[in-house]
């Protein structure tokens, strides 16, 4: 079967220009230094991320509830955000990662300062609008956890840092594997 050039110069433009007509997930293939940047409909081989469709609001712990999971698949959950997308306010903390089976996997790195967790290796943005790096990263880990046994959703529970930490930001689930993250 011959390709044409062209066809190939469409693909090309699609998986590494994402444009905003296009899904919000982004998909990073091969390495982490040197990847492309895919819209969904690029080889689906690395991380993805979703961006979730409702900001989460902490005035009080939130609990965002992750349908579509897949046995053996690694999760990464982050307040952070992309590059030129609005910062989030407050200072959130993922408090806990419970699947519904009841067993809890790792939450940690509040302020998402592991340099190795996957936003800020992807030069993400974790300060909120007063410019304080706030924004949570959950767990530490650069390939997040996998999640165990079969459970149909994860329990991501978001609370405020302090007094002084409510606020709203943007939720991303960052995704490895053949799981479909979904509000349910």
């Amino acid at each position: 079967m011959v390709r044409s050039p062209l066809v190939f110069v469409v693909l090309l433009a699609v998986c590494v220009f994402p444009s905003a007509a296009q899904s919000s997930d982004l998909v990073f293939t091969s390495g982490f230094e040197d990847d492309e940047v895919c819209s969904t409909g690029c080889p689906p081989d690395g991380w993805r991320v979703r961006e979730w469709p409702l900001a989460v609001s902490y005035a009080s712990c939130s609990t965002v509830r992750v349908f579509g999971i897949a046995p053996g698949d690694a999760f990464m959950f982050t307040t952070c955000v992309p590059p030129g997308v609005q910062a989030g306010t407050g200072d959130p903390v993922i408090t806990s990662i419970v699947d519904s089976n009841g067993r809890s996997y790792p939450a940690s790195n509040d302020d998402c300062t592991v340099s190795e967790t996957l936003p800020q290796l992807r030069g993400w943005d974790c300060r909120n609008t007063a410019g304080v790096t706030t924004m949570a990263c959950a767990p530490a880990e650069r390939g997040g956890f996998a999640v165990q046994d079969a459970p149909h959703r994860l329990d991501v529970t978001i609370c405020p840092f302090g007094a002084a930490g409510a606020g709203t930001s943007k939720f991303h689930v960052w995704w490895n594997g053949t799981s479909n993250p979904n509000p349910g």
